[in-house]
């Protein structure tokens, strides 16, 4: 996770489509990759919050990390369509081999939806609507009725499979959404929340109450002005429940954790979900189904 500060000016810049590509804004991200890039072990995965990342900057941070074989998950800065529409979104940029070579598949995932904060802020200010608007269908999942035709992605809410790893992503006030959460149930190893949020109290419950209803790690990335930044497990032993949590600090840093994925699916892969002792995890929500790709034999 990295503990990065984006001013509420560069919010502003960004929504005028004057993005900050000030030289210490870029210092500062640079310094943090290299960070990344020197943890001992290698991280496999980097987050970065949500609207941290220039667009114009994307490749040569995603670049910069595929070298090193570490795969970056990063919130970008508000896209602009014409009609005085934009987005926000969730880029990924997933590193393997394949091909018998280092090589990197990049996918841009859009935040649904606006926070009811940002899109007033957008209207009443900037003049700015959302790009995209989507509707539930008749089992609950969301289908786009409108967006741009640039936009590829068709379902607005992927598993993404990287490395035998099964996880998906949400960008900030997505998390509120219990449906989409509930949607997630027994497919994912972890959730990616990338987010700019102050109202730590709530997502605090969010994040601790998807760890469970999901059954995954959620790991939530905050902008540093905020922080309440964490990797939270469905452990069984509260001690063991916050794998990392960071708040405050005047510097911009990482830190790493280690999300152990066979113990958690190979505990899932109980026939029955009474406990036992000594037990890692607490016990799978009623109704939980485990996906087929994420099985265990033999179970724990």
């Amino acid at each position: 996770m990295t503990n990065l500060k984006t001013e509420d000016s560069d919010w502003a810049a960004m929504a005028c489509n004057k993005s900050n590509l000030s030289a210490a804004r870029y210092s500062r991200i640079a310094e943090l990759v290299e960070q990344v890039i020197n943890l001992k072990p290698k991280p496999d995965y980097v987050l970065f919050p949500e609207l941290s990342i220039p667009l114009p900057w994307i490749d040569t941070v995603a670049n910069y990390l595929a070298q090193s074989g570490i795969s970056l998950i990063a919130g970008t800065e508000y896209r602009h369509y014409e009609n005085d529409e934009l987005l926000s979104e969730a880029c990924l940029v997933l590193t393997d081999n394949r091909l018998g070579f280092p090589s990197a598949v990049r996918i841009w995932q859009p935040k649904l939806e606006p926070a009811v904060g940002e899109d007033k802020e957008l209207t009443a200010k900037f003049g700015k609507k959302w790009a995209i608007e989507v509707k539930e269908n008749s089992k609950g999942i969301p289908v786009y009725t409108h967006k741009p035709k640039s936009l590829e992605i068709d379902n607005p809410k992927p598993v993404y499979i990287h490395n035998d790893v099964y996880f998906g992503v949400m960008v900030c006030s997505e998390l509120q959404n219990s449906k989409a959460r509930v949607n997630f149930q027994g497919e994912l190893d972890a959730l990616m929340v990338l987010s700019w949020n102050q109202d730590l109290e709530t997502f605090a419950s969010l994040v601790e109450s998807a760890a469970l209803d999901i059954h995954a790690y959620t790991i939530l990335v905050n902008n540093r002005k905020y922080g309440d930044s964490r990797v939270r497990s469905p452990a069984k032993e509260s001690y063991e429940r916050d794998l990392a949590r960071v708040r405050g600090g005047d510097n911009d840093f990482v830190i790493a954790a280690t999300l152990h994925v066979d113990d958690l699916r190979a505990f899932q892969s109980r026939a029955k979900r009474w406990p036992q002792e000594g037990d890692k995890f607490k016990p799978v929500p009623e109704g939980f189904r485990l996906a087929k790709g994420r099985r265990r034999l033999p179970p724990k």
